[in-house]
């Protein structure tokens, strides 16, 4: 989905459809010569042949996205046990997939390009093709869109800032915490609880770890909610122990783990880790003796930081969709230490 996400982004920065189809060609010119093995007898191509060849290429990469972003959605519906999951994205995806998917079912869309570019009715298909995107990029340019994309950017930075925020009070109020890292979701050996269900284990879990289990020690959490076609509904979670407690900071895990997974799910629960290929994840701070974050230019914060913000930047791509009342992300009160 990224990476629908990221072709759809950078089509739209191009002014019109001749400008972007002209680029690509040239791309892919430069890229080799075309080989439309289906039809040996038509090499060598004429001129044309191979213009419309390079037009199909085209055509192709425009489709991509959107035909991508479905498959991944039939994939997910196919994995989902309940009812489907409602998914939002990017203004700029939204509004490119309502241009451009009503091409992706004609019988054209399926074939590749060395296929594609002598069938009956090409030429018409790559015309609506470039009158599709022509009109994404007509209405992108209308202040109700740029209204829409700028309340879009705005909900990002203010949910962000209010976490970024709400960490630095911790540990200025605290001078420093200690930070445990949980991915808490569901066994994949039960059936998956629907978003109620998940929701009610969740609310138990936090009121017996902050009420009960960890009055005293926990001062703040920070959580966000997800889902996946493997594993199901599942919320990062950042807790912050008063610092002094670092030492203890595998027993208090353990507690953690041990009440997500035995006493509110009973055995139902499962707890993950977090990985990210290709970065630096700082997971080093969930495995040290002391994951101690004593000021704000502390190496801990900032990687702490860094987690925050790909949790976010995910949201940037797409987001769940989600009932009046439910929330995707939640953190505790201000701090307010005696």
């Amino acid at each position: 989905m990224k990476r629908c996400d990221h072709q759809i982004k950078q089509f739209a920065s191009s002014s019109h459809f001749a400008t972007l189809a002209s680029r690509l060609i040239n791309a892919f010119r430069d890229a080799g010569e075309p080989r439309p093995h289906h039809n040996p007898h038509l090499m060598p191509l004429t001129a044309t042949q191979e213009h419309s060849w390079r037009q199909a290429q085209v055509a192709q990469r425009l489709l991509q996205p959107v035909m991508g972003l479905a498959e991944e959605e039939i994939k997910e519906g196919s994995t989902h046990q309940g009812a489907p999951v409602a998914r939002r994205y990017h203004p700029l995806v939204e509004c490119y997939r309502q241009h451009m998917s009503p091409l992706a079912p004609l019988e054209l869309a399926y074939l590749a390009p060395e296929v594609m570019f002598d069938q009956p009715g090409f030429d018409a298909f790559y015309a609506a093709v470039g009158s599709a995107f022509d009109a994404f990029k007509q209405e992108i340019s209308t202040p109700t869109f740029k209204k829409r994309l700028e309340a879009h950017r705005r909900r990002l930075y203010n949910a962000e800032r209010s976490v970024t925020h709400y960490v630095a009070r911790l540990v200025e109020a605290y001078r420093g915490v200690c930070v445990i890292y949980l991915d808490l979701g569901h066994t994949a050996s039960r059936p998956a609880p629907d978003l109620t269900a998940d929701r009610q284990h969740f609310t138990q879990f936090l009121q017996k770890a902050t009420m009960r289990t960890f009055a005293s020690e926990l001062v703040g959490y920070v959580w966000k909610l997800q889902r996946t076609p493997q594993r199901g509904y599942h919320r990062h979670c950042f807790f912050f122990f008063r610092p002094e407690l670092g030492s203890q900071a595998t027993a208090l895990r353990d507690q953690l783990c041990a009440l997500w997974i035995d006493d509110i799910t009973q055995g139902g629960g499962e707890v993950f880790q977090l990985h990210q290929p290709g970065l630096d994840f700082p997971n080093q701070l969930l495995c040290r003796d002391s994951p101690i974050i004593h000021h704000q230019e502390d190496d801990t914060h900032q990687r702490l930081t860094v987690m925050l913000e790909l949790l976010f930047q995910i949201d940037n791509v797409m987001y769940l969709d989600l009932p009046k009342g439910y929330r995707g992300m939640g953190r505790g009160q201000l701090p307010n230490p005696t």
